[in-house]
């Protein structure tokens, strides 16, 4: 994300929007991948609810690993 944009609350306002239309919808769950060195990225994501389930190695082309967050919404 540009700098410019963080910590002004346009990350928090998507991602709950996002949450309250897969509620709306349904949805047992959201899934997504963050970079294992982005503590910024897992904290925002476990404020929200998400948990770590798995470590992926080499996840991504420079050999980088990626954790899995889930939100379980049911």
């Amino acid at each position: 994300m540009d700098p410019t944009y963080q910590g002004k609350g346009k990350g928090r306002e998507l991602l709950e929007a996002l949450i309250r239309q897969a509620r709306m919808e349904r949805i047992r769950y959201i899934t997504l991948e963050v970079r294992a060195e982005n503590t910024r990225a897992k904290m925002f994501y476990r404020k929200h609810g998400f948990i770590e389930l798995k470590t992926m190695p080499c996840y991504y082309s420079n050999g980088g690993y990626a954790i899995r967050m889930d939100l379980f919404l049911a």
